[in-house]
């Protein structure tokens, strides 16, 4: 170790830290044939389901383990009181962030499904983060899911909310998804 490394506190070492991934993930960004390598593994890997051998806490969850680092970034930086996902399946999304808010100690998921098989459901109710799920089961750009969602047994809303949307990619959906559940829950 270095003398100039020995007098840095944790503080400005994380600093430093930070900055130099921040120049190499600008650098990695530039880099046409690692962007090009990427993509071809992004696209050979979903013809093997790749992003389906996964798993969070005993549930299936189909997600990239690159996505759920990044996610998990966001929600520790930003500290959601609730994320909602869109789209449960098996429920490993929905166990994960809500592993996550537990972690932090506050915080709630609700996840949106036009159809939660009854096997998952039972699953995710009896798993132990169930506590900080609710599922509804509904298309998230219904205006009676956020309508009925706003009733009754309300989350506590105190700051920034995240919403995930793992199901129909198309623009319309996308916006109206998020208008939908972001806008109508504010009330």
């Amino acid at each position: 170790m270095t003398l100039e490394i020995l007098k840095m506190t944790d503080n400005s070492i994380n600093k430093a830290f930070e900055a130099e991934c921040r120049e190499q993930i600008a650098q990695q960004g530039d880099d046409q044939k690692l962007t090009g390598l990427a993509r071809d593994f992004f696209n050979e890997s979903a013809k093997h389901k790749y992003s389906y051998h996964f798993s969070w806490m005993g549930r299936p969850i189909i997600q990239l383990p690159q996505d759920m680092m990044a996610m998990q970034e966001i929600i520790w930086q930003v500290k959601p009181d609730l994320v909602i996902e869109c789209g449960i399946a098996h429920g490993g999304s929905i166990i994960y962030y809500a592993s996550l808010l537990e972690l932090q100690g506050h915080g709630e998921v609700l996840g949106i499904d036009l159809d939660i098989r009854p096997h998952n459901r039972e699953a995710i109710e009896s798993h132990p983060m169930s506590k900080r799920i609710k599922m509804i089961e509904g298309s998230s750009i219904d205006p009676a899911i956020a309508v009925g969602y706003g009733t009754g047994d309300q989350f506590q809303l105190r700051t920034f909310n995240a919403v995930q949307l793992d199901l129909d990619r198309t623009a319309r959906a996308t916006v109206c998804s998020v208008q939908n559940v972001c806008c109508q829950t504010s009330h």
